[in-house]
């Protein structure tokens, strides 16, 4: 697909809908046999998996028309040999997964309190894990997309200030109005942490004609190189977004749970559609959390609360 850039705007040529354009020949030709269909997505799917997944959809939209036989449906469907290359990849990915899991002894509040160090820093590497490690926010959502705001709903159990009303989640369709996440820093301190990210990192980003995409290609590799000079803990070798916002999900979890499964509690607070995607975030087993409290500090010492 190519593809045509001017300024941030990234300009697609539309593509035709290969599933549809065969939907659209069986209607039209009601003699194409079942192998013929299944030879046509085969040539035009060089990858097993993009195959077997795009002829299982296509099953599924001729077996809506209601027109065509049970022995036809059957004959729809990769050979023995390609559903086990299928399974294979998805069992080395699987594997993969697994071996990125880390643990993590007695650094959990530790952490916490490198990242919140980080948020003051001047150091673009440490200035975005502070971020995404604080509010579990993607690269993308961190540099220009994500939108907080004060809470909608009352937190009796901690402090309304460790909570946002989080809108700009990348992966969600553009009708989805926002949730409520909590912190693990003050939520104006985090405000101010990414207001200076943008405006002193990535000022050309902050036009609402960059695309997710465009805004990945422009920040992925510098965010990246300043996160492993920075990083300074060499017991965790790789260091990516997803292990930030992994540390999120273990953190917020333990302090701000009260009656959700991990998996459940990941999905709410990553804003995921499917408590399968949030799996591979439940990966990071981490102890030594339970000495920071997120009660009303300022509550405590009697202070007026900031209003943001």
């Amino acid at each position: 697909t190519k593809t045509k850039k001017t300024g941030c705007t990234m300009k697609r040529q539309p593509r035709v809908n290969f599933i549809r354009e065969q939907l659209e020949l069986f209607q039209a030709e009601p003699n194409t046999t079942a192998e013929q269909l299944v030879q046509n997505f085969r040539l035009h799917y060089p990858n097993t998996a993009s195959f077997a997944s795009s002829i299982s959809r296509f099953k599924s939209a001729v077996r809506k028309l209601g027109t065509a036989s049970d022995s036809f449906l059957v004959q729809l469907k990769p050979t023995l040999e390609e559903t086990a290359a299928v399974r294979a990849q998805s069992q080395k990915k699987l594997e993969s997964k697994c071996k990125n899991s880390i643990t993590l002894k007695d650094a959990g509040d530790n952490l916490i309190m490198y990242f919140r160090a980080s948020l003051e820093s001047m150091d673009l590497g440490e200035l975005v894990m502070g971020i995404q490690a604080c509010t579990g926010f993607r690269l993308v959502e961190a540099v220009c997309r994500g939108q907080i705001n004060k809470p909608k709903l009352e937190h009796a159990s901690t402090d309304d200030t460790y909570w946002a009303f989080v809108r700009g989640v990348v992966k969600k369709k553009g009708h989805f109005p926002g949730h409520e996440r909590p912190f693990l820093h003050r939520r104006e301190i985090i405000a101010s942490a990414i207001q200076r990210l943008r405006t002193q990192h990535f000022p050309e980003l902050q036009t609402g004609e960059c695309d997710n995409t465009h805004v990945s290609r422009k920040s992925c590799k510098k965010v990246n190189r300043a996160i492993n000079k920075s990083w300074p803990f060499p017991e965790v070798a790789r260091v990516t977004s997803h292990f930030f916002r992994s540390f999120y999900v273990a953190a917020t979890f333990h302090y701000f749970n009260r009656s959700s499964s991990l998996a459940q509690w990941c999905s709410d607070v990553l804003a995921h559609e499917s408590l399968e995607a949030s799996f591979p975030y439940t990966g990071l087993l981490v102890t030594g959390f339970g000495t920071l409290t997120f009660d009303s500090e300022r509550r405590l010492q009697g202070l007026a609360r900031l209003k943001f």
